[in-house]
């Protein structure tokens, strides 16, 4: 939570991109050089982008998402068609 009188445009510090997953290495596609293999070390990559706290998530991160959801099904439809 945040309060809105101290929500300035540096108040969060976030990615500006989504996570990517490959194979078993975890990064976010706005900061390519930092590739882990744990989840809890994604999570600790420091944001890269600064602006205001928001409770809608941003389109770009929506589409990212559901980029990864359609790549996930067309995999799973390939391995049972083999």
């Amino acid at each position: 939570p945040f309060k809105e009188e101290e929500n300035g445009e540096d108040a969060c510090c976030h990615h500006a991109g989504a996570p990517v997953f490959h194979d078993t290495r975890k990064w976010w596609s706005c900061c390519e050089d930092q590739k882990v293999y744990d989840f809890d070390a994604l999570y600790q990559i420091p944001g890269c982008t600064r602006g205001r706290h928001s409770t809608v998530p941003p389109a770009a991160t929506t589409q990212a998402a559901d980029r990864v959801k359609e790549d996930a099904l067309r995999a799973a439809e390939r391995v049972r068609a083999a």
